[in-house]
């Protein structure tokens, strides 16, 4: 098992604040924080697949030790809606020396 995994999360700009807190609660290291803006423009397609436009995002990558991984997923889905459809995107990724 690895001991580190990198952590890259698409959110709502609105959990911003609570995303960087949580990070700095679970010892992570932030890499990058940036802001996204969706390219959702057609209503066709988004009524297809039941998406809505949320233009505003803040895309995010970490650091963090292995063991912290599922608990910063459970705060995802549980602080910042991430079990529900459409309100984000996170993938952690173990990395291996």
């Amino acid at each position: 098992m690895s001991k580190a995994s990198m952590i890259m999360i698409i959110s709502d700009r609105k959990y911003k604040d609570a995303l960087l807190n949580e990070i700095n609660k679970t010892a992570s290291y932030l890499l990058m924080s940036t802001y996204g803006k969706g390219t959702l423009r057609n209503k066709e397609l988004a009524d297809l697949f039941g998406f809505r436009e949320t233009p505003e995002k803040i895309v995010l990558f970490l650091l963090c030790k292995s063991e912290n991984v599922d608990s910063f997923f459970e705060f995802l889905n549980e602080n910042c809606n991430f079990k529900n459809k459409n309100t984000g995107v996170g993938f952690s990724i173990p990395l291996e020396a």
